[in-house]
């Protein structure tokens, strides 16, 4: 097979084939996806629906930007071969560890031996220690609560009380806090400095310009101790798999974890929520033996993990050493893992080979992988270069003056990528990101490659941004899926930039249209949702940004739309038309039209899971008419009582509303 062109015949192997055109519901991740925290980690059942719907058995699919590995691990699943490409070598790493067999036997023996030195050395320097209230003796300290750098609440572990227990820090804690800042740290530990980005500025601020310092000095001291202990062991799979567990507890032992409130009645539980590094006041110190045991043998721990991927790989994973090992049905490989530029795919794999790419390439500077990456690195790093991050080649965006790089580098990505897969055959890009510039590069780089663009759909995820309900006037929340094709033949086309006026009227024009279909009220976060797909469906690059956006429909408020508060609103105020009565017919609110496709549901199945409810609804009301989910479970209140199973059924005492207004509901949803 030549390296610089795979010649093909070209057919068109979807004649028959039907396009998702519709979102679909995002179902619960299985384990094997829960034991490392990674950022934007997408819905796995959707990508194997994609995956199916473009591809078949013995076909190979394209991930340019793994990140977490969802796209290769969902393919293998579904007999499909894989590439999983990513410059980040922590993510190549953890979805080589999710991908590989472990054996328990071997791990568990070092794992117990590494446990039992661990457990050792915490006592032996007596630093997580307190005096239980109840009986007065020595308890192990599990965790302490800070506000700023004053300790507010011990949680400890006695044998003479059941669970963990609180208390305040009274001074035989303080003096154990005071032994511990002066205790010397005689085993390696990472002392790389902080780059100096703007991502990392705040952090710099705090706690100065040393990595090392995210971690009291008693929680570094066993971190060393027990890396030093991993890096003993001989077998370099057991390695790399108490590797793969340390680093997957790491940041929970960081300053950077924020403590929950009282309130949450989780005391013993903190979080790193945001995808940045961040001091935040109320933070929470984790006992760091606690938490190595945790990350192996809890719920989401490597052993649940292992036991989740063999039981929904089957040990079908075979890993191929490059491209020509894998596209060889004789060699009866199918996942190859490259830590690789995507600049750089058509090196390592042959043009027109790959048979269909579902990727998600960074979404401007919305989220820094590398850096949020580096936690991680500088400790895989030491003796290992190959974990070093290459900060200069990511795709991304820190400064405003790095958008026109931003922009070359994906063009170049895309190009590789149109390269590499077969005419004929398809390309999902899933994006998400409010700023108009980024939407810019995304519809200028698939076109420049040579890509028509044939799809925008918006697709709903289970949990919305927290720019979706930060901002006063909305943001676009969830997923973009857009679908572009490599022509069978090299097309040129004129890709024209949209002016000033014809942007703004397809703005107005968007709103009052996403307005009058839904025929109610409606929040700004649901009209962005249309609003980026009418202009992305033009196919043409237009100038601005989302305060634009926002600032053309505040322009015309009076003359084209009114603003309703609303009570409670978490999505911000709800934009209505001045002159309804202008609209072509009187629609009947798509909250009545939801319920009515909720209740047909219920009265036409014995029970209904909420899933199922969703897709149909998803099916019946795209893009800018995707309900509320919130909404939908108060349609399900009123009319319907849960089986136990996670179950809807209906309620049979609820007598159905046979008016004249159900009638018309039920007649414009017949008619779309």
């Amino acid at each position: 097979m030549s390296k610089k062109e795979n010649k093909i015949s070209i057919t068109n192997p979807f004649q028959n084939m039907k396009h998702i055109n519709y979102a679909l519901v995002e179902s619960t991740r299985p384990m094997m996806y829960k034991a490392l925290k990674y950022w934007g980690k997408k819905p796995h059942n959707i990508f194997r629906k994609y995956i199916e719907n473009y591809t078949k058995e013995k076909e190979i699919v394209l991930d340019a930007f793994a990140g977490s590995g969802i796209t290769p691990l969902e393919a293998i699943q579904i007999n499909r071969k894989a590439v999983a490409i990513d410059l980040n070598p922590v993510s190549t790493f953890m979805i080589e560890m999710v991908a590989k067999s472990l054996n328990y036997s071997k791990f568990g023996k070092q794992y117990i031996e590494i446990l039992e030195k661990l457990t050792k050395k915490e006592k032996e320097i007596g630093v997580f220690i307190t005096k239980c209230n109840k009986c007065g003796n020595e308890a192990r300290v599990t965790g302490i609560h800070w506000d700023g750098d004053i300790p507010i609440l011990v949680r400890y572990e006695c044998s003479c009380l059941k669970g963990n227990q609180g208390k305040e820090p009274d001074d035989f804690d303080k003096q154990v806090i005071k032994k511990s800042e002066n205790l010397k740290i005689p085993y390696w530990f990472p002392e790389d400095e902080l780059p100096k980005t703007d991502f990392f500025k705040s952090v710099r601020k705090g706690i100065g310009n040393q990595y090392y310092k995210l971690w009291t000095n008693r929680t570094l001291y066993l971190l060393s101790f027990l890396y030093k202990e991993i890096e003993g062991v001989d077998d370099k799979e057991v390695k790399d798999f108490l590797k793969f567990s340390f680093i997957s507890m790491i940041h929970l032992a960081s300053i950077m974890v924020s403590a929950r409130r009282p309130k949450s009645k989780r005391p013993d539980s903190g979080s790193w929520g945001r995808p940045a590094f961040i001091l935040p006041k109320r933070h929470m110190e984790q006992n760091p033996v606690i938490l190595f045991q945790r990350a192996v043998e809890d719920r989401q721990g490597v052993i649940k993990a292992k036991k989740s991927s063999e039981k929904l790989l089957a040990n079908k994973v075979k890993l191929a050493r490059n491209f020509q090992e894998l596209a060889d049905d004789k060699k009866d490989k199918n996942l190859l893992v490259l830590t690789i530029d995507a600049l750089d795919l058509s090196k390592s794999i042959p043009e027109n080979s790959i048979d269909y790419v579902i990727t998600d390439p960074p979404y401007g500077g919305l989220i820094q992988y590398f850096s949020l990456s580096s936690l991680w690195a500088i400790w895989l790093k030491h003796n290992n270069k190959k974990f070093e991050i290459p900060y200069e080649d990511e795709i991304t965006i820190e400064h405003k003056k790095d958008f026109e790089r931003y922009h070359n580098l994906l063009t170049k990505a895309l190009r590789e990528i149109y390269k590499v897969l077969k005419p004929g055959h398809y390309l999902t890009l899933t994006f998400h990101n409010r700023e108009i510039n980024v939407w810019n590069s995304v519809i200028k780089a698939g076109a420049y490659s040579g890509f028509i663009f044939e799809k925008i759909l918006y697709q709903p995820n289970k949990r919305a941004s927290e720019a979706g309900v930060a901002m006063p006037y909305g943001s676009a929340i969830s997923d973009y899926y857009l679908r572009f094709k490599k022509p069978e033949k090299t097309e040129t086309t004129d890709h024209q930039k949209m002016d000033k006026e014809e942007y703004e009227r397809i703005v107005i024009k968007a709103t009052k249209d996403i307005i009058a279909q839904r025929g109610e009220p409606t929040e700004m976060t649901f009209i962005l949702n249309g609003i980026y797909t009418e202009l992305f469906s033009t196919g043409r690059f237009f100038e601005g940004s989302h305060d634009d956006i926002v600032n053309i429909l505040k322009a015309n408020i009076g003359k084209v739309f009114v603003i309703i508060e609303s009570k409670g609103g978490k999505l911000g105020p709800k934009w209505w038309l001045k002159n309804p009565e202008d609209m072509l017919f009187k629609q009947v609110p798509l909250s009545d039209r939801v319920e009515r496709v909720v209740l047909d549901m219920l009265r036409g199945n014995i029970k209904v899971t909420f899933d199922e409810i969703l897709q149909k609804l998803f099916i019946t009301f795209p893009n800018g008419l995707t309900p509320d989910t919130k909404g939908v479970i108060e349609v399900l209140k009123e009319y319907a009582t849960t089986t136990g199973d996670g179950r809807w059924r209906y309620k049979p005492e609820v007598n159905y509303r046979d008016t004249e207004h159900s009638e018309m509901i039920y007649y414009l949803s017949e008619i779309g």
